[in-house]
Order: structure tokens, then C-alpha cells, then sequence
């Protein structure tokens, strides 16, 4: 602790007068009370109760963790310091360090930090676990699962610093304007640690692959441009391409008009720029479209949604077939506030990793209709204040319902029963 407030120190007296100083701290346990397994084997319609477990106190969401923050600024630029600490494995990791300098409109910014933008509709979060809440975050989902959706560099498109799911050390430099208090403008361009590829050949056989004298970069590209006038709209367009040969653009608005209705719509694209003359058909592509609201029905009832629909195109070999995973996700949560300390929640959610048959054929449609995989949380939530908070409930969650008997005889299908609590301080 004596090497990080000597740390900030430093920085304050390379930056100038220090005019702002912030420290918190955050601890959280997710544990469960009670959880129940079983299984159902691959061509069979029983299931067997695998496992039972009680008083797991990192059961949900694996996590019982602090987080310390600190921050240090100045007129003339800044410092944060993010630590993760986990109680469980006894490990400490950075999860954000960065500086930043400020020369008038324009900062720069070097180190490791989550660069979104983007609207991501978290009012009624709370510290529910990702899954229950949050399961996937805007741009292109594939996989059953956060880690599998990581595959493409569009997930999560709007972090900017992130490639395939993981932030990366990048700099930024971003131009800001606020011509008067209700509009605002930002021009951002990033490089992000990442092996981008080959830009230029000076061998004789100019050949991509060998990098012999290659001139070869190791950071990827990425900017974004930010509009928003109150009232009326707030949009982001980005661009990125972390891989030679790639490129994902994305649009992200919410229209501001509907206040207090919080609405966001998004358009991710990626695509692969590979010139492969004759040999291929189509190139392999990706899109996905959120949709995202928050609806207040009353003064204490709140309806969210989340909704992706994402499509994965393999690339088509010259008279060869289409292969695609077309994806979707949707959530639903209704919050009902009972008083300023007690709200009441229920969310559903459900995921399909392949739910359109593109083809009459073995290899693209019947075998791969999975279902859907399903989770339901009935919670309340306890805040002693704004600080402060236990949150508890029961959840159910199955895989491959509704899938179809090809995907059910290949595969063994999960269900679980458990009774998550969560404990909540930050000062």
C-alpha cells in the first residue's frame, strides 16, 4: 500500500497542484445458500440430480472480491489506479492503470482501462451477477457463453482498448468540444496492443506470411466519433481493426426525445478484407443488432430489455454452400421499488446459439438447433444505503430447451436449482 500512495505522489508532483483526490474501496460476496445439479445424458429423457451443495460463499458467480480505486488529477492531467483483490484465490491484479494528460480540448491518454461509449441501459442492474442481468455486452455474440462469444474481435465492440473480450494496453487521443452545455463532440483515434500484421514487404517475394524484412505493426487501430445534444439524440460511430485484413464498424444511438424512456439501438458489422481472387465466393462476415430500453411504467415499476440478434457467416468457397450461426439473446427484468431501502425483481433470460435452419442440409440445420438456454431470478434487493446492499433470491436456470432430437441425442442437457445472495459495501 506504502508503494501506491508513494505512486500517486510522484504523479502529483510531475503533473502539477493535485486538485482532486479520490479513494474508494468495494467488497463484494457472491455466494449461494443452496444449488442443485442434474443432468440429462445425451439421448435420454431422464435426468439425474448430480450434486447438491449448501453454504457455497463463493458459489455464484464464483466472486468474492474487493475493489480499490484510486485517483489522483489535476488541471494538467491524471492518474487511476484500479486493484482487484479476490478473497478466494488470494490474488491481486490490476484491472485498471492508466494517465492521462489534458493540452485544452485535446487528451491523451496511455495504459490499461474499459474505453466504451456506448448506452448500455444498466439502471436496475444492481450486483446481480452478468448472466442475470447483463449476459452479453453490445456488439456480435456467438458461443453459449461469454468466453465463446470472445471468439470474434466484435464482441463487446464499443470497448475500444478490448480485443476479443480483454483489455489491452493502448493510448488514445481524443478532441472534445462543448460549444455550449446541452452539446457535446468527441474525436477519438487509439492504438491498442495487438499483433496487427504485416503493413509493406521490402523481400523479394513480397510474401505476407514469412516476415522476413517485413515492416510489421503491434498495436491495432481503432477511433470513434461522439455526438450529443440534449433533448434530441446521442449517437457513436467507431471504427476498428485490430488484425490485418479486418475491419468492424459499429453505430450506437439514443434518442433523447424519448426521456424518461432510456432507449438504445446499435448496428455492429465485421468483416474480413482478404483479396482471395477467384478461390472463394464471399468472404467471411459477421453483423449484429441490440436493441436495449428501459421503460418506467410508474414512479416504482420499471420494465428493461435487452435483445441481439447476431449472424456468423464462414466463408463460401467457390461454388461451395452457405454456413452460418444466426444467434440470439434476449432478457426481460421487471423492478418494483417497495420503498427507498427494498426492491423487488424478477428477470428472465434466454440465449439461442442457432436458431434459424439455413440450409435442408445435415451440416448446417438439423444437427445444430440447439434450443434455447434458459434462466429465470426472482430476487430482492436490501439497500442500508446508497453504499450498502443485500440481495437475495432463487434461480433456475436449462439448457437446450425446445432443441431438436438430433442436437438432444448428441448432447447431455443441465438444469440448476440455487438460492444466490450477494453482499455488497463500498465506501
Amino acid at each position: 500500500m506504502k508503494k501506491i500512495v508513494s505512486m500517486l505522489a510522484i504523479a502529483a508532483l510531475t503533473l502539477g497542484a493535485v486538485s482532486a483526490a479520490d479513494f474508494s474501496v468495494e467488497y463484494v460476496t457472491k455466494g449461494s445458500i443452496y444449488t442443485e445439479r442434474s443432468t440429462t445424458p445425451a439421448g435420454s429423457t431422464k435426468s439425474t440430480v448430480n450434486s447438491k451443495a449448501f453454504l457455497d460463499q463463493d458459489g455464484y458467480d464464483g466472486d468474492s472480491a474487493s475493489d480499490l480505486v484510486m485517483s489522483a488529477s489535476g488541471d494538467a492531467g491524471g492518474v487511476l489506479l484500479d486493484i482487484d483483490v479476490d478473497a478466494r484465490d488470494k490474488t491481486i491484479k490490476f484491472d485498471q492503470v492508466y494517465g492521462w494528460m489534458n493540452f485544452g480540448p485535446i487528451q491523451l491518454t496511455t495504459g490499461k482501462w474499459s474505453g466504451r461509449y456506448v448506452n448500455r441501459v444498466r439502471e436496475d442492474a444492481g450486483s446481480w451477477a452478468n448472466d442475470d442481468f447483463e449476459r452479453f455486452k453490445p456488439g456480435i455474440v456467438t458461443g453459449d457463453d461469454g468466453e465463446g462469444a470472445k471468439d470474434v474481435n466484435a464482441y463487446d465492440v464499443d470497448n475500444l482498448t478490448a480485443v476479443k473480450g480483454k483489455n489491452q494496453i493502448a493510448t488514445a487521443l481524443a478532441y472534445t468540444s462543448r460549444p455550449n452545455d446541452s452539446t457535446y463532440f468527441m474525436a477519438k483515434g487509439l492504438i491498442v496492443t495487438n499483433n496487427w500484421g504485416s503493413a509493406g514487404q521490402f523481400d523479394s517475394d513480397k510474401n505476407y506470411s514469412d516476415g522476413n524484412r517485413d515492416f510489421i505493426f503491434e498495436s491495432g487501430f481503432a477511433g470513434e466519433v461522439a455526438f450529443r445534444q440534449e433533448g434530441l439524440i446521442d449517437i457513436n460511430v467507431l471504427a476498428k481493426s485490430m488484425v490485418r485484413n479486418e475491419l468492424v464498424v459499429a453505430a450506437f444511438v439514443r434518442p433523447l426525445m424519448l426521456n424518461p424512456v432510456n432507449l438504445m439501438v446499435g448496428v455492429t458489422y465485421a468483416g474480413d478484407l482478404k483479396d482471395n481472387g477467384d478461390a472463394v465466393d464471399t468472404n467471411a462476415y459477421a453483423y449484429g443488432i441490440d436493441l436495449r430500453a428501459r421503460i418506467p411504467l410508474s414512479d416504482a415499476l420499471a420494465l428493461t430489455t435487452m435483445n441481439n440478434v447476431s449472424n456468423v457467416v464462414d466463408q463460401k468457397v467457390k461454388n461451395g454452400k452457405d454456413n452460418s450461426t444466426m444467434s440470439m439473446w434476449n432478457m426481460v427484468s421487471v423492478a418494483y421499488k417497495v420503498s427507498e431501502a427494498l426492491t423487488v425483481q424478477v428477470t428472465g433470460e434466454s440465449y439461442m446459439s442457432q436458431f434459424m435452419k439455413i440450409e435442408d442440409d445435415d451440416a448446417v440445420g438439423r444437427d445444430k438447433l440447439g434450443g434455447a438456454d434458459l434462466s429465470v431470478l426472482a430476487g430482492v434487493v436490501y439497500k442500508f444505503n446508497p453504499n450498502a446492499s443485500f440481495s437475495a433470491g432463487v434461480r433456475y436456470e436449462r439448457t437446450g430447451v425446445f432443441a431438436s432430437s438430433d442436437w438432444t441425442d448428441a448432447h447431455e442437457t443441465e438444469a440448476k436449482f440455487s438460492i444466490p445472495f450477494v453482499f455488497d459495501v463500498a465506501l
